[in-house]
């Protein structure tokens, strides 16, 4: 032990056994090198100044436990941190040097720091190990340890650890009570209270100092006092990511590598990191969505930590004398340098973090607008209907809007990240594609616009005259005897009774397209109406071949001395009548630009947050709107639905279109068959009903479109013919 020289001094008395040097204490003359602890050995080291130079002695440090009969209990699990609702455990190791086994009571004191109050079952404290109990006894034995555990659910305040052991000294009996005692506070359990991220959140920027705000500290010492420093003093702390899926794109400021002058070093660390939404299982921006949806009240949690720890060096160097006897007895000292490296270690230091995003993308089916699905006045009386229904569906994109926060919380565009907006929003995807429908709507009005009562007046008037002006016949020849003048339409068959009236319709529909092109549904629907009027009569007409023929130039049977009379109708399909002549004809846009009108509203939308820029229409389909009664969703979840920038545009289409439809215009002469029995017969204008069903537009779903039993209906008497006029 003495420097190598152990022969060469072996005999030498320094000390006398059990005596103490000149002055102090031999602790106070040991350099110590490594520490004890509990069961370990520590050693240091004696430097002695004798007649023969320097030399040094190592000095074996006895473990604690073996320095006299003691208890003594150190934590061995406590951690510094935890975040609320977090399990939290805490061990105590309990140690005996009593050479023989002995009971010691024992006590734990877990309480809340902000109140006092203790931590109670009903928070999940349990005891385990060791001692299942808050107090109780624990059986000791030498060398063998005692681990006692208390768990709990962390609450909402920091916690204060109190433990001991053998409190009074008396079971065993012991002089040394400092070690008996345990308190966790003020170092821990602090509280780590999470920040929360907001809905719209994608990601923030954190800032946060390591070690709890502390310095990181580690001083190296010369073993000697006539060492010198050689070298700089050089290390490093090294800060490790625990938790690398939560703490992104991370870096460590105010930490360079150690290289100075300084025995002390100090260091306070600035960590830095990203906290992204799709590490907690959400990712949006990717169409990416929590699934299944959690409760947006309830937040997604992680808890990150970062721990440091590290150590310093420096070289140093002394000179010490080594002498010896040459082969005359003489003595030859020597100076011989020595060198070697202090060591120092930072403390080690953990941080803990705790993050919780709020989650919410969106309901899945949206309370859907109530629109009329009926026809009003759908009777054969009415000439004006009114037709109502739901527009057919249109499927959108939507977006919302999210952001990444900055370190002080205020939206910014990451490197590389692509914003959307001048305020840095990002327009990310929506979960659920919306669905555009409105109200669409049409109304049907008939009227009579020349009515035969119109058309045939003047020659009616120019019989009941007995006026014989034949200009005034100009479409028909009635009777003029005194006593035919109490019918309405009397004549005498053989003469000419030519088909007349002008009926007219209008069709104004609303519908919503993602064109401003004519709509089908117009066209289809005026189209429909224009076949279903029907002109109908069962007079008895004379053609060119002299057959006896009802107005569709169908060809009668004889029937008691004259024909029977069936009746004829003339439609849009089939206008023509005697003679082949086309009796019908119908004026719409076709013969008349002016007879169609379309107006054209955009039914306009934006991805601008700008509300004003989606039209209320948008707002009953989207959510996060008074109009579709979600604006608490934009309230409590910060979510609003606009359309996606790219959609299809759409617009409301006012169309107008009106058909007049005319029989005979032309006023080609039709003659009555002479030979036509004496009676009453009919002329009609009716419309037929629309089986809507049979359409292929959204309207198809509604009933059948009545139709009018009568437009205008006359009654022809007939009395006589044309022969008793010339044999008079």
């Amino acid at each position: 032990m003495y420097n190598n020289q152990n022969s060469t001094l072996a005999d030498l008395e320094v000390y006398e056994e059990n005596a103490k040097p000149k002055q102090g204490r031999w602790i106070d003359y040991v350099h110590v090198l490594q520490p004890p602890t509990e069961i370990s050995w520590g050693f240091g080291t004696v430097y002695i100044d004798s007649s023969i130079g320097i030399t040094y002695l190592d000095i074996p440090i006895a473990p604690f436990k073996l320095l006299k009969d003691d208890v003594s209990a150190e934590f061995e699990e406590l951690p510094t941190e935890a975040v609320p609702g977090e399990s939290v455990r805490v061990a105590v190791k309990v140690n005996s040097s009593f050479i023989d086994s002995v009971s010691s009571k024992y006590e734990w004191t877990i309480t809340r720091v902000s109140d006092g109050r203790k931590i109670t079952a009903a928070e999940g404290l349990t005891f385990s190990g060791h001692g299942t109990a808050e107090s109780g006894t624990v059986k000791l034995d030498r060398n063998q340890s005692r681990i006692l555990y208390a768990d709990f659910t962390m609450p909402d305040s920091e916690v204060r650890i109190q433990f001991n052991i053998n409190k009074d000294g008396k079971s065993p009996e012991e002089e040394d009570l400092s070690n008996n005692i345990l308190d966790s506070y003020p170092k821990a359990i602090k509280l780590v209270t999470p920040e929360e991220l907001p809905y719209n959140v994608l990601s923030k920027r954190e800032r946060f100092p390591l070690n709890q705000g502390n310095s990181h500290t580690a001083t190296v010492t010369l073993p000697r006092s006539d060492a010198v420093w050689t070298s700089n003093t050089t290390g490093e702390l090294n800060v490790t990511n625990n938790t690398p899926t939560l703490f992104r794109d991370h870096q460590v400021l105010n930490n360079p590598y150690i290289n100075e002058s300084d025995t002390t070093v100090t260091r306070n660390p600035i960590f830095l990191t990203t906290i992204k939404r799709e590490d907690f299982g959400d990712d949006p921006l990717n169409r990416k969505w929590m699934k299944p949806d959690p409760n947006p009240r309830t937040p997604i949690q992680r808890i990150g930590t970062v721990s440091q720890d590290g150590s310093i060096r420096k070289n140093y160097k002394y000179d010490r004398q080594v002498c010896s006897t040459d082969e005359d007895g003489k003595k030859v000292c020597t100076t011989v340098t020595e060198t070697g490296t202090a060591t120092a270690s930072f403390q080690p230091g953990l941080d803990k973090k705790a993050f919780e995003f709020y989650v919410y993308n969106g309901e899945k089916d949206l309370a859907k607008p109530q629109y009329q699905n009926k026809i009003d006045n759908n009777t054969v009386d009415s000439f004006k209907k009114d037709l109502f229904w739901e527009n057919e569906p249109y499927t959108y994109n939507v977006i919302r809007w999210m952001y990444h926060l900055d370190e002080e919380g205020r939206p910014y565009q990451p490197s590389g990240v692509k914003v959307d907006a001048a305020d840095y929003g990002v327009a990310v995807p929506g979960q659920y594609k919306r669905t555009f429908t409105q109200q669409a709507s049409a109304n049907i009005a008939w009227k009579k616009e020349k009515p035969m009562a119109e058309e045939y007046a003047t020659a009616r008037n120019a019989a009941k005259d007995r006026k014989n002006n034949k200009k005034l016949y100009d479409k028909a020849v009635f009777a003029t005897d005194r006593d035919l003048q109490k019918y309405d339409y009397p004549i005498k068959s053989g003469y000419y009774f030519n088909p007349a009236g002008s009926y007219t319709f209008t069709v104004k529909t609303v519908t919503f397209k993602q064109s401003e092109a004519d709509t089908a549904d117009h066209r289809d629907l005026v189209n429909a109406l224009i076949h279903s009027f029907q002109y109908e009569t069962n007079l008895i007409y004379i053609n060119a071949k002299k057959d006896a023929v009802n107005i569709k130039n169908e060809k009668l049977s004889p029937q008691g001395g004259g024909f029977k009379a069936v009746p004829g109708t003339l439609t849009y399909e089939d206008p023509k009548g005697v003679n082949g002549a086309v009796l019908l004809e119908v004026k719409d846009r076709n013969s008349d630009s002016k007879r169609y009108n379309k107006v054209v509203e955009p039914i306009y939308f934006s991805q601008d947050q700008d509300e004003s820029k989606t039209h209320p229409f948008w707002k009953k389909v989207l959510e996060g709107y008074s109009e579709s009664s979600t604006a608490g969703s934009n309230l409590y979840y910060k979510y609003r639905e606009f359309v996606k920038k790219g959609e299809p545009k759409m617009y409301k289409i006012t169309e107008t279109t009106e058909v007049t439809i005319q029989i005979n215009p032309t006023n080609i002469p039709v003659y009555t068959h002479a030979s036509m029995q004496n009676g009453k017969y009919y002329v009609r204008a009716w419309v037929d009903n629309v089986k809507l069903s049979k359409l292929t537009h959204a309207y198809n779903k509604l009933p059948d479109l009545q139709g009018i039993k009568e437009l205008e209906q006359i009654e022809v008497t007939v009395a006589g013919s044309m022969f008793d006029d010339l044999n008079n």
